[in-house]
């Protein structure tokens, strides 16, 4: 016998069916959530690997200066991802507290993030 009502998780059949009931019961619908909030949980930590690598090339190759030049390939060596980034500031492109901006052919300009690139600065 075919089910006219599954469960959004279990595909069990939906006791006492409604057309807003989804599950069928308490248990399926945390379950299902949870799932759901694993999921996002594990690709926001994917992307926070990727940031916190791209934070700490930068931090290397600025070391104490105020701000270096260097080279987009020289990054990319390093496993700087540029597709990642915090914030955008005008020309900058920010990582946490770093900052790079192109400058010639393959240039780039380093720098610690000014504060007037940050968006909803008091």
């Amino acid at each position: 016998m075919a089910i006219e009502h599954p469960c959004n998780y279990c595909a069990k059949e939906i006791p006492d069916w409604r057309s807003n009931k989804k599950y069928c019961n308490e248990g399926c619908k945390s379950k299902h959530f949870n799932q759901l909030q694993k999921e996002a949980n594990l690709e926001m930590g994917r992307v926070n690997k990727i940031l916190k690598r791209n934070y700490e090339i930068l931090k290397q190759e600025i070391g104490v200066e105020k701000w270096v030049k260097s080279t987009k390939l020289k990054l990319e060596r390093k496993g700087f991802n540029f597709d990642f980034m915090t914030h955008i500031g005008g020309e900058y492109r920010n990582v946490y507290l770093f900052s790079w901006r192109p400058v010639e052919k393959d240039g780039l300009i380093i720098s610690r993030t000014p504060e007037s690139t940050f968006v909803g600065k008091d």
